[in-house]
């Protein structure tokens, strides 16, 4: 496996990356922060409350 420090990746759709330990040290916009928190809670598969309590 190899590994890029500081990789770049402004401008990037990040909503469905997977194997999100591995972006370690990169470069994306704060605007992009909203999609790196979509992949990480599908990568997790993470249940919001109210969702939960519905079914």
């Amino acid at each position: 496996m190899s590994t890029r420090t500081g990789l770049d990746l402004r401008g990037n759709d990040l909503s469905q990356l997977r194997g999100l330990s591995s972006l370690r040290q990169v470069i994306i916009d704060r605007a992009q922060t909203l999609q790196l928190a979509e992949a990480l809670t599908a990568e997790l598969d993470i249940t919001y409350g109210e969702e939960h309590e519905s079914t």
